[in-house]
């Protein structure tokens, strides 16, 4: 067996509750660990003490290893930093969220839904959690994705509107996403909004496949298709051999004359 790495102390939670601690060094700085030759248990056991210097790399390890056993320690080394992070989130608090994102199995999943309903979540780690939450592909309650569509940080509306339709978001709350002054956002929203088969995402769907056209798109605009959005993406599929594929699909999936023609066409250009 292998000797467990260093533990780290703790922070005071009565002393040190505002202090951003995240940068400084530990006793596991001396240490040189492999976190691929310990046994799964030890790793599992040396999580909940994880230093500034070990924790990226043990949890790198249970990635590796899809160790999903790891998801109560993972749990406990959070716990450890409840109440901290308010200015500044801790190293061991953003590899918690990233391990429980990559790790793909309903329990860490669920683990990471907690946390991020949390209450005492830090703002400072409320985008970065968020994002954690579309790489899990969370279904997260509409009440609480809702009030994030109009949040002041640019980065927590976008991971908003990314979690909106799988969190059931009313329509008339990703229309506003339409005025956004940010063209992302915009975009995001036309995205949700067409997925959710609303009609007034068209046109914007429209501009996006003319100026900066993607797969999630090219997805949304089939559902509000109509023979415009045809005629669209069969321009797009030539502009873009890229998006070749998708545009096919849509078009094949769309199943009408018009688009089976259109795709018969680019289908014939994509292969000359």
């Amino acid at each position: 067996m292998k000797p467990p790495i260093p533990v780290t102390s703790q922070p005071d939670l009565f002393d040190a509750r505002d202090e951003d601690v995240s940068d400084r060094d530990s006793p596991d700085s001396l240490a040189i660990t492999r976190p691929e030759d310990y046994s799964d248990e030890d790793l599992i056991a040396a999580i909940p003490k994880a230093g500034l210097l070990s924790v990226d790399a043990l949890c790198s390890e249970i990635v590796a290893r899809s160790l999903v056993a790891a998801v109560p320690a993972l749990e406990a080394l959070w716990k450890n930093f409840t109440g901290f992070g308010p200015n500044k989130p801790h190293r061991q608090q953003l590899a918690v969220i990233d391990t429980l994102a990559r790790l793909d199995d309903a329990r860490p999943h669920a683990a990471l839904r907690r946390i991020v309903l949390s209450r005492t979540l830090p703002d400072s780690l409320l985008p970065v959690t968020l994002q954690a939450a579309i790489m899990a592909r969370l279904a997260l309650p509409a009440r609480f994705v809702e009030p994030l569509l109009a949040h002041d940080e640019t980065t927590v509306r976008q991971a908003a509107f990314s979690l909106a339709v799988r969190s059931g978001v009313a329509i008339d709350r990703l229309r506003e996403g339409l005025h956004d002054p940010t063209d992302e956002i915009r975009r995001l929203a036309a995205v949700a909004l067409g997925l959710r088969g609303d009609a007034q995402a068209r046109q914007p769907l429209i501009r996006e496949l003319s100026h900066s056209p993607s797969t999630d798109v090219v997805e949304a605009i089939t559902v509000v298709w109509d023979d415009d959005v045809i005629v669209h993406l069969g321009r797009c599929g030539n502009r873009h051999p890229r998006l070749a594929g998708a545009v096919l699909e849509a078009l094949h999936d769309i199943g009408t004359a018009r688009a089976l023609t259109v795709a018969g066409n680019l289908q014939v250009a994509t292969d000359d």
